[in-house]
């Protein structure tokens, strides 16, 4: 049978999210998908190979087919994630149309946070001296850093009473935020300062798919990177 979908994607970046949810739905609802490692270390993301499938050269590109005689791509890890949970419905990844307003207001600001907020700023940390000027990347880092704690004091004030970031239920960006929690060990030991994100996250790396993606990506730590070093005496949470 020929998979539903390919994903496009490298190993703790912004696919690995989306990665996550395809293994959650491979477990659950028994959907094929491939697996294409876009290195970008190597940068296979500048190639004109990989220009044609994403013209924006990033990661991740999902591409679904709904049936043998066509196919869609989709490009952002948001939107790639709400076609996830629009066409799987029954693994009641976001909220159902007739939902409960609350339970729909409560996903959409989650779900705009995460992605419009929290992902930006980790790439602002992480590529702020390939983004822009490398003699700028310092003073960047530094407002980027206070962004994060602010917004995971504000994510955890909201687990204070919640399992999960919509509720007490999974959605997709509960696995968006966790997943973009391995990108980098600095990242991570920050956001587990915060008690309550701390038993969200244990919460979610117990899951039998988190298990499986931690094997297919690899998402081990290898300590902190050399132009990380001097943030950690800033940074009291650490």
């Amino acid at each position: 049978m020929a998979p539903n979908y390919t994903l496009y994607g490298c190993p703790n970046t912004a696919s690995t999210g989306v990665h996550w949810i395809l293994i959650h739905l491979e477990q659950t609802q028994g959907v094929k998908f491939d697996y294409s490692i876009v290195s970008l270390p190597r940068g296979d993301q500048k190639t004109e190979k990989y220009g044609m499938v994403n013209p924006k050269r990033r990661v991740p590109t999902l591409v679904a087919r709904p049936s043998t005689r066509e196919s869609v791509t989709i490009t952002e890890t948001g939107a790639c994630a709400l076609i996830l949970a629009e066409e799987h419905p029954q693994a009641r990844l976001k909220p159902a149309i007739d939902a409960p307003l609350a339970e729909r207001a409560a996903f959409d600001e989650a779900f705009v946070f995460v992605v419009n907020s929290i992902l930006p700023a980790l790439r602002d940390w992480m590529y702020a001296d390939r983004d822009g000027a490398p003699e700028h990347a310092h003073g960047v880092r530094l407002l980027t850093l206070d962004r994060l704690k602010m917004m995971y004091g504000v994510i955890d004030d909201s687990l204070k009473n919640r399992t999960y970031l919509a509720g007490n239920h999974p959605t997709i960006v509960d696995y968006i935020f966790c997943a973009t929690m391995s990108w980098d060990e600095f990242i991570y030991r920050l956001s587990r300062a915060f008690p309550n994100i701390r038993r969200f996250d244990d919460e979610m790396r117990a899951e039998k798919s988190f298990k499986e993606l931690e094997k297919r990506e690899d998402l081990s730590f290898s300590g902190f990177k050399d132009w990380e070093q001097p943030y950690v005496t800033l940074t009291a949470l650490l």
